[in-house]
C-alpha cells in the first residue's frame, strides 16, 4: 500500500463541492447542521475511495476495487443526497437562477431520470455493465477508464438514492411498500456479481489474476453489497414508520381540538 495520492483533478472537484456547499451554508444561514456533516462525510468518503492507498491498491487487488466501488455508491452518495445540495442550490440562489433550477428539476426529463424504475435501471446497468464487460479490466490499464467508471458508479449512486431518501425537490420519499420492493429488486443486481465472481472457476480479469482475490471480492460484493441494502431499507424504513406515526398523532389530536 502506497502513500495517498494527491489527483490534482480529484481534490480540485472534492474542492469545489465542498466550496460551493459551503458558500450556499453561509447564503442560506439557517440550514439543518446534520445535513452538513452528511455531506462533509460523504466527500471525505470520495476522498478515502479516490485519494488513500486504497486507490492504488486497487489496481492489482480486486477485493481493493470492489471496496472503491461500495463506498462510492453505496456510502459516499447516499451521504451526498442526505446533504441536501439541490434544496440548499435552491434555497441560496437567486430568484431567477431560483426560477430556471426549478424549471429544469420539473422538466418532464428530470421526471424520467429520477423515477425509480429509470435510476433502479440505471443502477443495474452499471453494476452488471462494468463487471461482466471488458470495461471493468479496461479500468485498470487506463487512468480515464478508471475515472469514468468511478463518475458512472457516483452518479448511478446518487440518482440510486435519491427516490430512497427522497431528496427534495425531486421525487417524494417511496412508501414502506415500494422502498422494500426497490431494495429487493437491486439485492439480485449485486449478488450475481458476488455469486459470478465467487464461483468461478478461473479469474475473470486479465488484470487480477489470482482467484483467491477474485473470491474475495466476490464475497464482499455478495454478503457486504446485500447487507449494506438491506441495512439501508431497514433504517430508512424504520424512519418512515416513525414519521407516519407522528403525522398520525398530529391528526388525532386536530380531531379531538375540533370535537
Amino acid at each position: 500500500m502506497s502513500a495517498w495520492q494527491l489527483q490534482p483533478d480529484v481534490l480540485a472537484l472534492l474542492a469545489l463541492a465542498a466550496g460551493a456547499y459551503a458558500a450556499g451554508v453561509w447564503r442560506v444561514r439557517r440550514w439543518h447542521t446534520r445535513r452538513s456533516v452528511a455531506y462533509a462525510a460523504g466527500l471525505l468518503t470520495l476522498a478515502v475511495a479516490l485519494l488513500s492507498p486504497l486507490d492504488a491498491a486497487a489496481e492489482t487487488a480486486l477485493f481493493s476495487h470492489m471496496v472503491q466501488h461500495l463506498l462510492i455508491a453505496m456510502v459516499a452518495a447516499p451521504l451526498l443526497v442526505v446533504g441536501g445540495p439541490l434544496t440548499l442550490a435552491l434555497r441560496a440562489a437567486r430568484p431567477p437562477t431560483r426560477r430556471r433550477l426549478t424549471a429544469l428539476m420539473v422538466s418532464p426529463a428530470a421526471r424520467v431520470l429520477v423515477h425509480p424504475v429509470a435510476t433502479w435501471g440505471l443502477f443495474a446497468a452499471v453494476v452488471l455493465g462494468t463487471h461482466f464487460t471488458p470495461v471493468y479490466d479496461a479500468a485498470v490499464r487506463s487512468d480515464a477508464v478508471h475515472a469514468v467508471e468511478h463518475a458512472a458508479y457516483l452518479w448511478a449512486g446518487l440518482l440510486f438514492w435519491l427516490p430512497v431518501l427522497g431528496a427534495q425537490p425531486l421525487p417524494r420519499r417511496l412508501g414502506w411498500l415500494s422502498l422494500t420492493a426497490y431494495h429487493l429488486a437491486t439485492m439480485p443486481v449485486v449478488s450475481v456479481v458476488g455469486v459470478v465472481l465467487l464461483y468461478a472457476p478461473e479469474p475473470l480479469y486479465p488484470s487480477y489474476p489470482l482467484l483467491a482475490d477474485q473470491q474475495d471480492a466476490g464475497m464482499l460484493m455478495w454478503l457486504g453489497g446485500t447487507m449494506m441494502l438491506a441495512f439501508a431499507a431497514v433504517v430508512i424504513g424504520w424512519r418512515e414508520l416513525l414519521r407516519e406515526e407522528r403525522h398520525q398523532l398530529a391528526r388525532e389530536r386536530r380531531l379531538e381540538a375540533a370535537g
